[in-house]
């Protein structure tokens, strides 16, 4: 399974990916130090499983809606503060499994 990148790096942002979804910032000033992250989730397979997003900032913890197949932007609090997150995947139906690409990290939002 492949890693995802972090989404900022100070003002920088960058692209994640796992093969089966992305995860990008919704515009490129997000990185700007306003004390919140706005990105977008994508699915990018036919799995049957669905594609979300989460986060571990220090304001606590994050999970964007999910992707079926088409962008869903995301908004959170971030405190400009470093903060682990990942891509994950999770079926439709059961067993409802889970996979989720390496822990990222990201600082200065």
């Amino acid at each position: 399974m492949r890693s995802a990148n972090a989404h900022c790096r100070w003002d920088v942002p960058w692209w994640s990916s796992a093969g089966w979804g992305e995860e990008t910032v919704a515009y490129a000033s997000t990185c700007d130090g306003d004390l919140y992250y706005v990105g977008k989730v994508h699915d990018t397979a036919t799995d049957g499983a669905f594609v979300f997003f989460e986060s571990w900032p220090s304001t606590g913890y994050f999970k964007s809606q999910p992707s079926y197949g088409e962008w869903v932007q995301f908004t959170y609090y971030d405190n400009n503060s470093f903060a682990y997150f990942r891509l994950c995947k999770e079926l439709i139906s059961w067993p409802y499994t889970r996979t989720c690409a390496t822990t990222g990290s990201n600082y200065g939002f």
